[in-house]
């Protein structure tokens, strides 16, 4: 018998904002929720780049932590043509500002913490998107 090592290629997905890969085995790029205007954030379990918060009188969803753009529907044939809008109920707004001020008051925390700094720097009007 003989010891031989193996290597195999896999296609992943990346989220932008904290480089977490995400195979097809686990949802692949479905893990990471698109902002059109603020790009990617991860959407995949606790550890998430995304923020959660009430949207649209359908409980929570994913969002986009500095602008709160989240999306309408689930699923959608294409990926970045997904419907979606800002926050725009007192509720929304509130779920919105309560999020960015949890992620801010603690940048340890596990969901939102990889766009903790991307947050800030929008907080205090710096570009660094």
């Amino acid at each position: 018998m003989k010891k031989t090592t193996r290597t195999t290629t896999e296609d992943v997905w990346e989220c932008e904002t904290c480089g977490m890969q995400h195979n097809n085995d686990f949802g692949g790029k479905w893990c990471i929720f698109h902002c059109p205007k603020h790009g990617e954030f991860c959407n995949d379990g606790l550890n998430n780049c995304g923020l959660y918060r009430t949207a649209n009188g359908k409980g929570p969803r994913i969002c986009c932590p500095i602008c709160g753009w989240a999306t309408l529907e689930n699923s959608a044939d294409e990926y970045d043509k997904r419907k979606g809008e800002l926050p725009q109920t007192e509720t929304d707004k509130k779920s919105l500002k309560w999020g960015q001020d949890f992620i801010l008051r603690d940048p340890h925390n596990l969901s939102g913490q990889p766009s903790y700094k991307r947050l800030k720097a929008w907080k205090e009007r710096k570009d660094v998107l």
